[in-house]
């Protein structure tokens, strides 16, 4: 009789055998389905042998930006401009470089001097000693040069900001602004220079002392300059 009701109720327990089967197995391949989907890892850094230097990564992070213009510097440029904007109306003078009169170089060497910056004396020098400056980048103090008489470099004023800069024109006119957009001077435009920042010198106290200036003698017969 017992006998009889186990063996009734084997094939249940052989059939619940193989359901436990395949959910084994059905677990088993949702496991390594899931391991399959898992993110791959980063390889394992081995430490560098002794004397032997790490290798560098695969990829280099990228520059750092270049800083914004020192705000010391621009305060100097901004000086120098100022300097020249205190003479507007002083006379052109041949040769001069103090408030008395002033020709094209010798205001910018009395304006930097000002300042505590010595600078060359003639247009010629000036040009070839100033740090280039792309128009775009142009800042109050900087300095804008022409070529008035022909190709030679002959004339040069102080950019003021706003497109505009000062300068000493010619004999009979004063110390006034000028614009780059005019069309007289964009046409005889030469490029750009800076002297600052630079090394502080200790004031010129008589600017008037400086050499005469050899301001190229074609500037001063150029005529039809606009108003200034």
């Amino acid at each position: 009789m017992h006998i009889g009701t186990c063996l009734r109720f084997a094939p249940p327990a052989e059939g619940s055998a193989r359901a436990a089967g395949r959910g084994v197995s059905v677990l088993v391949v949702l496991l390594l389905a899931a391991c399959a989907a898992l993110p791959p890892q980063p390889p394992e850094s081995r430490p560098a042998q002794s004397g032997q230097a790490a290798s560098p990564p695969a990829s280099s992070p990228a520059p750092p930006r270049e800083p914004p213009p020192d705000a010391a510097a621009a305060a100097l440029g901004a000086r120098v401009a100022a300097v020249a904007e205190s003479v507007i109306g002083a006379p052109y003078r041949f040769g001069g470089s103090a408030r008395e009169g002033f020709d094209c170089s010798g205001l910018v060497y009395f304006a930097h001097a000002a300042v505590g910056l010595q600078v060359p004396r003639t247009v010629a020098t000036q040009s070839a000693a100033a740090r280039p400056v792309t128009a775009a980048a142009l800042a109050p103090g900087d300095l804008v040069f022409f070529h008035l008489g022909g190709a030679v470099t002959d004339h040069v004023g102080i950019y003021a900001g706003s497109g505009r800069f000062i300068h000493a024109p010619a004999r009979g006119r004063v110390v006034s602004y000028a614009w780059l957009s005019d069309p007289y001077y964009a046409r005889r435009y030469a490029g750009a220079g800076r002297f600052w920042p630079g090394s502080p010198m200790p004031p010129v106290a008589a600017a008037s002392a400086a050499p005469a200036a050899r301001h190229d003698a074609r500037t001063q017969a150029v005529s039809g300059l606009p108003p200034g």
